[in-house]
């Protein structure tokens, strides 16, 4: 009787473990670097995977302050929206790092981009594209 329960006990803690091993592997937020200056706006990786919520760290590497969207590649300041959220963030002063999280619910091109009063800055656009997620894989064994 004593074996069976821990035969029991060490298959549920194993469970468990896969189980925990599984959800930490689906909840993964993924990072994307924006780096900016006054001419040019940089994104790293330039690929980046649907359905899971992506973490933009904008750096202003720049003198002047900028103000980003995140919208389709080739849109005219036309920020995506999720319901009351919308993909339109303030000027980022000189020197200063934003960071914001986003889902993308569709794959394909896209674009950052930095806006003065509604006008896209010249050399200020960055395109970067959505993919399909990677399933997460996880093998438990016991030993």
């Amino acid at each position: 009787m004593k074996k069976l329960a821990l035969v029991l006990l060490v298959m549920s803690v194993m469970a468990l473990g896969f189980g925990l091993l599984t959800a930490s592997a689906q909840t993964t937020d993924n990072m994307v670097t924006v780096t900016v200056t006054d001419s040019n706006v940089t994104v790293s990786p330039n690929t980046i995977p649907v359905n899971v919520p992506v973490t933009f760290t904008i750096t202003n590497n720049g003198q002047s302050a900028h103000a980003f969207v995140i919208e389709e590649a080739g849109e005219d300041n036309s920020p995506l929206t999720s319901g009351a959220n919308t993909a339109s963030f303030a000027a980022i002063a000189a020197g200063a790092t934003f960071s914001t999280t986003w889902t993308f619910t569709d794959a394909g091109s896209y674009q950052i981009a930095a806006y003065n009063n509604g006008t896209l800055e010249t050399g200020l656009v960055a395109t970067f594209t959505v993919g399909a997620a990677q399933a997460a894989t996880a093998t438990a064994s016991p030993t």
